[in-house]
């Protein structure tokens, strides 16, 4: 199972005091959020400034018209987000074709209608997707969501992949490789999906994303054209925006982005986040080959250790542990911490701390794991008759 349910024996609960003040705290950033997306889409509509969804919109846009493979011109792509309002910089549409049959159906309304169904769609993917990890007041408490609701990024559709995809995965094979099938779209989120897959040997669910995958590909080939293909892969040097330092380095949530920030050089910075990555990576094999009970957090935060680009609207992952303590009314300081270090990782001011976060979960699942085998162990050795459960 990926979850253990709070009747697990000896388990210690927070008191009833404490739990209710993270509750409370959750419930108004929740409320706030429902507003700030309003917000935000009423601002977009007004006064449309360079959010990351015209980068969506315009590429959903060209494709609806029959020219997909103007998406990676990244001059007439400018040129029709401009088209809707004032842009600071490059917006490039750097996703593989398969992503554009994600932004078609917006690209194909006006720009204002379309920024406010992005937003509802990805919300409410997000919150049926986190129902089962952080139900309701906790689901939009954390603040890479307001990101995601500002800028019209697609965090929260991610994050609902990978999310429904593991929670689907014991009673839903099938079904749950085909939603890892669809993180094609963005693939560094999904390098450790295979690991945890292999590791607990589900087999069905391997066959499902790796068809899922490639039906992905070969649909958006025949859909948009192999010259989209080839204008993806030639408008690879505007992409590789990461050691460039096109973008702020406090913006890259990776242990790479934040060494650079920190003036580190990029061979060491690679090298540090490298091993670090290759831990993580271990990490994950071990609990998924072990079946630990807190496997699922540990892939979300191992998953945001690998890829050195990776930017702040990702760390909504952060939620599947943060998810697991408030579920399990464990270790409210923790809970805490891990949310306060959202905060600075959205901000973006100096160092991105999202590896810091990630790293610190993983090693309160670690302890989480070790303590929860312990007392099965003493409930097992209390009862004969569950020895065997155990072993």
């Amino acid at each position: 199972m990926l979850r253990i349910r709070d009747a697990t024996p000896g388990a210690r609960k927070w008191p009833a005091m404490t739990f209710r003040w993270p509750r409370t705290v959750a419930t108004a950033f929740s409320i706030l959020f429902v507003i700030y997306a309003a917000w935000s889409v009423v601002v977009n509509t007004n006064d449309p400034p360079g959010i990351d969804f015209v980068s969506f919109w315009a590429a959903g846009r060209m494709a609806s018209e029959g020219a997909p493979a103007a998406a990676y011109d990244i001059q007439l792509h400018r040129l029709l987000e401009l088209s809707v309002g004032k842009l600071g910089g490059l917006q490039p549409f750097p996703y593989p074709p398969p992503f554009l049959l994600f932004v078609v159906p917006f690209g194909m309304i006006p720009f204002a209608a379309g920024f406010a169904a992005w937003v509802a769609a990805t919300a409410t993917l997000y919150f049926i997707a986190f129902r089962r990890i952080a139900p309701w007041p906790y689901t939009f408490a954390h603040p890479a969501n307001f990101s995601n609701a500002l800028v019209g990024q697609n965090g929260m559709l991610t994050s609902a992949i990978f999310a429904g995809g593991f929670t689907l995965l014991d009673r839903r094979p099938w079904l749950a490789g085909a939603l890892f099938g669809l993180l094609v779209v963005k693939p560094q989120l999904a390098v450790l999906v295979p690991v945890a897959l292999l590791a607990g040997r589900y087999w069905r669910a391997i066959v499902a994303a790796a068809v899922t995958a490639v039906a992905l590909l070969l649909i958006a080939w025949l859909a948009f054209g192999a010259e989209t293909y080839c204008a993806f892969l030639a408008n690879a040097s505007h992409q590789a925006t990461l050691v460039s330092g096109r973008i702020p380095w406090p913006k890259i949530a990776s242990a790479f982005g934040a060494l650079r920030t920190m003036g580190v050089p990029v061979v060491p910075a690679l090298i540090v986040h490298g091993t670090i990555a290759i831990a993580a990576a271990g990490v994950t094999w071990l609990a998924w080959r072990r079946n630990w009970p807190t496997r699922l957090p540990i892939v979300a935060a191992a998953s945001l250790l690998v890829s050195p680009y990776l930017l702040g609207h990702d760390s909504v992952l952060m939620m599947v542990p943060i998810g697991w303590l408030i579920v399990h009314q464990r270790r409210p300081a923790i809970v805490v911490l891990l949310w306060a270090i959202s905060i600075l990782a959205v901000a973006a001011v100096g160092p991105n701390p999202t590896p810091v976060a990630a790293i610190l979960a993983i090693f309160v699942m670690w302890q989480e794991a070790r303590r929860l085998r312990s007392q099965s162990h003493e409930v097992a050795e209390s009862r004969p008759g569950l020895q065997s459960a155990v072993q």
